[in-house]
């Protein structure tokens, strides 16, 4: 593809109304300059938006997960009968949501830390400053140090979940039946295990009650890797800022109605024809949408003061068609 392609062009692209075509106008060459630029700007708001994806699919195994627990204790809410085998799958099932968590929450953490040195260089000061903010917002949660630490226990030793309780008791209002599912770690059973819990997990575990429930444990870990998540992408946002700066203006440089493009192999014109239909060339829609996104950020130190960071990266004609 490389080899055929020739001088870029920028150009914009208005869609007809029959699916699949288009119709395209060529308005100016790109030097080498431009497009250069143009090149590495693009790659840096692409790379910033799939990094920040990312972070979605930690935070959708933790829905997932706290989505199960509802679910269970919906269905189970009214007396009803439960088996030794279906009480088996339950707990299993609740485990294996666990373990997909446990397992994202540290992919994310490891995928950041290398992406960030592979992008700027172990001593840059974009991975420097994203370790202090990481070793601040964890080092004082031994709640955090729990789940993390459960995450090498749910893969190489056992279930992080050992016991499950169905109790009934009448409602106090109703006197009705009301039924409870609730789910707990072992205290004993972890600790008497050949597993290491490091220093400072190890007497916060054996303080712990004999039995106890890990979604508080959970949530305060899911609240700081947010955090965790905004400070990576404060890491990345000045470059990337810059970068979104530059397509914007690239993109108002078109001054006439249609999606803006950069375009190859376009059929030869002469100056009194510059629109040219019904060709077959490669079109590289510049990315609008998620520039205009990346620009309106806050700067790095306001969003360093927020707790969490919603960015949606949904193109307005997917939004529209879905």
């Amino acid at each position: 593809m490389e080899e055929t392609r020739n001088i870029p062009e920028l150009a914009v692209l208005r869609s007809s109304r029959e699916p699949r075509t288009g119709h395209l106008t060529i308005l100016r060459e790109l030097n080498r300059e431009e497009y250069g630029k143009y090149q590495a700007s693009r790659r840096l708001v692409t790379h910033f938006v799939d990094e920040y994806l990312k972070f979605t699919m930690t935070r959708r195994s933790y829905n997932e997960y706290v989505r199960l627990l509802r679910a269970y204790d919906q269905e189970f809410s009214v007396e009803r009968p439960l088996d030794e085998i279906k009480a088996m799958a339950i707990k299993q099932e609740v485990n294996r949501r666990l373990r997909g968590f446990l397992t994202e929450m540290r992919s994310f953490l490891d995928h950041a830390e290398t992406s960030l040195k592979h992008e700027y260089g172990k001593e840059a000061k974009e991975v420097t400053g994203f370790l202090k903010a990481r070793s601040q917002i964890f080092d004082s949660s031994p709640s955090y140090r729990l789940v993390n630490k459960l995450r090498d226990y749910a893969l190489h030793r056992n279930l992080a979940i050992q016991n499950m309780t169905y109790t009934s008791k009448p409602n106090k209002e109703t006197g009705e039946p009301q039924s409870r599912l609730s789910f707990h770690l072992d205290k004993d059973e972890l600790l008497q295990t050949n597993f290491t819990w490091t220093k400072h997990v190890r007497p916060y575990l054996e303080n712990l009650p004999a039995r106890f429930k890990l979604d508080p444990h959970i949530q305060i870990a899911m609240y700081l890797l947010e955090q965790v998540n905004v400070a990576l992408v404060a890491a990345r946002l000045p470059k990337t800022k810059e970068a979104a700066r530059y397509i914007n203006e690239l993109a108002e440089s078109v001054q006439e109605p249609g999606t803006p493009c950069v375009v190859f192999n376009a059929p030869g014109r002469t100056s009194e024809e510059s629109e040219v239909q019904h060709i077959k060339p490669v079109i590289d829609e510049i990315p609008t949408y998620i520039a205009a996104l990346i620009e309106k950020l806050p700067e790095s130190d306001e969003l360093l003061k927020l707790p969490g960071l919603q960015i949606d990266f949904v193109f307005k004609d997917d939004a529209q068609s879905g």
